[in-house]
This record gives C-alpha cells, sequence and structure tokens, in this order.
C-alpha cells in the first residue's frame, strides 16, 4: 500500500493565489467607473451641464456695458460630450473630464456700432476638470482657457473715418476713435473676467455632485438577511432585455432601520403598479406607463446595512448645496461602494439602480438626483411620487424636469435633447399637438406651454400638467411616449 501525505500546501496555494486581491478588486472598480459610469451615467450630464454654461457666456456677453457699442451672440459651438477616465493614483483616485484634450465653448459675437455691425468678436472657453478623490477629502479643481478676439474687416480707424463723413466735424472723429479703442478693451477685459468668474462658478453648481466624491475601497460592505429579495416582476431577469430590472439598494440603514427601507420600497413597487385611488379626479392611472408594462417590469431590492448612521466611508449618497435650485441635493460619497454595489448590479442584469438613502442620515429637505442608468433619493413618504419622476430622468426616459425655478429669467442655452422641452412650439411634439382627438382633454398637447427646464421664459413644455412638472399627476401624452419607447 502507497501512503501519501495529503497535499496541504499546494492545496493552500491554490486557495491563495485563487482569491481575488486588493488590487484587482481595486481595477474591477475602475472598470466599472470607465466603462458604466463614465459611459451611461455621465453623458446625461453634459447636455444640461453644456446648456447652463451657455446660457450663463450668452448672459454675460450681451449684458456688458461697451460704453456706445452693443454686442450680440451670432453663432454657438459647444461639446461637453467627452467621457472621463478613472484611474489610480497611490492610494487615491483621479478623474480627468474628459479623458484626452478638452471641453471647448465657442461663441460669435457681432459688436454693433453707432455706424455699422462689421466688428465681431470670437470667444473661446476651453476647459478640463480634474478630480482626486481619497478617503477623507476630495480636490474638485478645473482648467479654464478663454480667448477674447476682436477682428473687422474695417479697422476701428475706418470705422472713425466714415463716422467723420458720415456725421462731419473733427470733433466726431475726436470723440468716436477713443470712444470705440475704449470700448473694445473694456469689451475685452471686462468679458474675460466675468467669463472666467462666472464659467467656475458655473461648473462648480452644475457638478457639484462631484464635490462630494470620496474614494475607500477598503470599507466593508455589509448584507442583511435575506441578502436580495423580488418586489415584482419575473423571476429570472431576461438579460436579451425584453424586461426592465430596477435594482433597489438599501444606503445608510442600520440593522434596526432595514424596516423602514423595506417599507418604502413596498411603497415604490406598488407606485408602478397601482390604480389611482378611488375619488382621483384623473381618468389614467399616474403610474402609467409603467403599469401598462408590468408584467415586463422586474423590481429587486439589495438589503444593505452599516454599523451607525454616521459611517459616511459605508455610504454612497451625501448631499451638496445646489445654487441652482437654493436647495440641498443628493451626490456620491464613497464612489469604490458604487462601484462595487454597480459590478453585482451588472451581474443581475439591473437596468437602472436606485440608491435609497436612509432619510435620517441626510439633509430632512434634501432632494433627489438621476443621470444615465441611476437614481440617488431617500426613502419616506415621499418615496414613491419621487420614484416615478426620476425614472422619467433615466435611460428609460431621458425626460427633462419641466418645472419653474428661476421665474423671471429667459433660458438662453442651446435646444436641450429631451423631448419634453423645447425652445420652440411645435418641433418635438408636433405629432400629438395636431391630433387633439387622440387624447383626453386633461392630457391635451398644445404648441407649447411657457416655462420648463427651471428657466419662467424662453422655452416650453408640452402639457400644462405632467409628473416631470409635479410629481402627483400623470406623465403627459409626450412623456408616456418617450418612455414606452
Amino acid at each position: 500500500m502507497n501512503n501519501r501525505r495529503p497535499r496541504i500546501l499546494p492545496l493552500f496555494l491554490c486557495f491563495l493565489f485563487c482569491l481575488p486581491t486588493q488590487a484587482q478588486s481595486t481595477q474591477k472598480q475602475y472598470d466599472y467607473l470607465n466603462q458604466e459610469f463614465a459611459q451611461k451615467a455621465w453623458p446625461a450630464v453634459t447636455d444640461l451641464v453644456k446648456n447652463m454654461m451657455v446660457h450663463t457666456l450668452i448672459s454675460q456677453v450681451e449684458s456688458t456695458d461697451m460704453g456706445p457699442l452693443n454686442a450680440k451672440v451670432s453663432n454657438i459651438q459647444a461639446d461637453l460630450s467627452g467621457i472621463p477616465k478613472f484611474f489610480p493614483n497611490q492610494n487615491d483616485l483621479t478623474a480627468l473630464f474628459p479623458a484626452t484634450g478638452k471641453f471647448k465653448l465657442k461663441v460669435d459675437v457681432v459688436i454693433e456700432t453707432p455706424l455699422v455691425t462689421d466688428p465681431t468678436a470670437e470667444i473661446e472657453v476651453d476647459l478640463a476638470i480634474v478630480l482626486k478623490a481619497g478617503e477623507k477629502e476630495a480636490i474638485f479643481d478645473h482648467i479654464a482657457d478663454i480667448r477674447v478676439d476682436i477682428h473687422a474687416t474695417q479697422t476701428w480707424m475706418e470705422i472713425a473715418a466714415l463716422s467723420f463723413l458720415t456725421l462731419g466735424g473733427s470733433a466726431t472723429l475726436a470723440l468716436v476713435v477713443p470712444a470705440l479703442i475704449i470700448a473694445e478693451y473694456v469689451f475685452e477685459s471686462e468679458i474675460k473676467s466675468k467669463i472666467d468668474e462666472d464659467i467656475e462658478k458655473e461648473l462648480k453648481k452644475n457638478l457639484g455632485m462631484l464635490q462630494t466624491i470620496l474614494f475607500d475601497p477598503k470599507a466593508p460592505i455589509t448584507y442583511a438577511t435575506p441578502d436580495r429579495e423580488l418586489l415584482s416582476g419575473p423571476t429570472h431577469p431576461d438579460l436579451s432585455k425584453n424586461t426592465v430590472n430596477i435594482l433597489i439598494v438599501a444606503d445608510g440603514y442600520t440593522p434596526a432601520m432595514l424596516s423602514k427601507f423595506i417599507k418604502s420600497t413596498d411603497d415604490m413597487t406598488a407606485a408602478l403598479l397601482e390604480e389611482n385611488p378611488k375619488g382621483s379626479d384623473l381618468l389614467q392611472p399616474v403610474s402609467e406607463p409603467f403599469r401598462s408594462f408590468r408584467k415586463a417590469i422586474r423590481v429587486e431590492r439589495l438589503n444593505l446595512e452599516v454599523p451607525k448612521v454616521t459611517e459616511t466611508s459605508q455610504r454612497i449618497l451625501a448631499s451638496f448645496y445646489d445654487k441652482n435650485s437654493n436647495s440641498q441635493k443628493l451626490s456620491i460619497n464613497n464612489i469604490s461602494r458604487l462601484a462595487r454595489i454597480g459590478i453585482q448590479a451588472n451581474e443581475l442584469g439591473a437596468d437602472v439602480i436606485v440608491i435609497l438613502g436612509n432619510p435620517h442620515s441626510l439633509p430632512a429637505t434634501v432632494r433627489a438626483n438621476a443621470f444615465g442608468n441611476l437614481v440617488l433619493m431617500v426613502g419616506g413618504k415621499d418615496a414613491p411620487s419621487t420614484f416615478l419622476h426620476e425614472l422619467g430622468h433615466t435611460v428609460l426616459g431621458r425626460l427633462a424636469d419641466e418645472y419653474v425655478e428661476k421665474t423671471d429669467t429667459v433660458y438662453r442655452g442651446q435646444e436641450p435633447i429631451n423631448v419634453n422641452v423645447s425652445k420652440s412650439k411645435t418641433s418635438k411634439w408636433n405629432f400629438w399637438a395636431t391630433r387633439p382627438g387622440k387624447l383626453l382633454p386633461w392630457d391635451k398637447v398644445t404648441s407649447g406651454h411657457v416655462g420648463a427646464y427651471t428657466f419662467g421664459k424662453g422655452i416650453h413644455r408640452p402639457s400644462s400638467r405632467c409628473k416631470m412638472r409635479d410629481k402627483s399627476k400623470p406623465f403627459c401624452a409626450v412623456c408616456r411616449e418617450a418612455i414606452t419607447r
């Protein structure tokens, strides 16, 4: 009989080397951020940021005091579509926005003199954003290169001579030439200083969610029992995309508080499927079009726990003060935790990830945020109506907000990509506006109601009431069509 010793050492070595190392795990997180966050979530942010920055740029150009001259923007070119790149920097994370090159904004300006409108100016702004995130702090910075070039087929002396011939008298020449030269200098210097200051403010306003990002890959993730529960829809996810898979993730709940998360998720799931309450004056469920497709919507929840509410490294959500809305808004805290949960969500086939925060760990009036395949929101009594509204912002609908926050402000940015807001009255929803007989009276779509995209003027919405304007209302026909597609 051949006696052999158990091969303990080879088995131990196999066990040791087969386990994923911290470096391998962290690399997977970078891969997720570069493939999922950068390419699915981030592009939904850039159009809004671009339009807000263009709005600011045009407003500042045309409000600059130039004495005898006026400035009018004649052409706009803007490209903020470049995706970011996430990569390790010692123990921290660094992100470049965009990964290569710079974001570009360019406007052509016609300068109107008392006699001619020939002189023009070109204003170009090149931007790059750098984010460095560690376990305890984030450094958010930007690099802006601003160029203001004034040129004309006629020189200022030729314009002055034209003034002299037209108006007559040496006094005219003596006044016009200095006035034009001074106006040129004032325009260039004022615009540069205004743009430099305002671009920074606009970036920080619209990208406030980046300023709270931390990176702590060592913070543990603790699962409750059961760790995952199916709330609605098919038993198994249909990865062929014949179903919509929504994963709701607990964030900041202690074991004692997890029942509140469960209650909120139950209510949110019911909101997708329910009919209107008795006595409602609405003839269509506020949950449409989700209710009609309820058999193809799969909702799961992921039950995660934290030892203490104050354990910020184990939370995905944070908040920042949003100057656009003058309110606290949800943002990302530990992006490493988001990446690890995101990797698991991908394995489960999730199309949309909803991070549901504990309202006791965040400011009382904090507002939700949604972009791409991510929804950031808090639990509580308003969670069901907020949930439906925020799903409209995601890849399921790509809808814009229709409510107004700046009542007297005229929108000056470019045409938004969202189907439910437009600078033109009829271009995007002409089909519904010209077929009123296909809709119920309360659901009427017109050529355009003024006020949307948070602006009171200069931009339109298709319906007088819609869930993207008022969370208690149904989606309008234009928004329902966008979600259905």
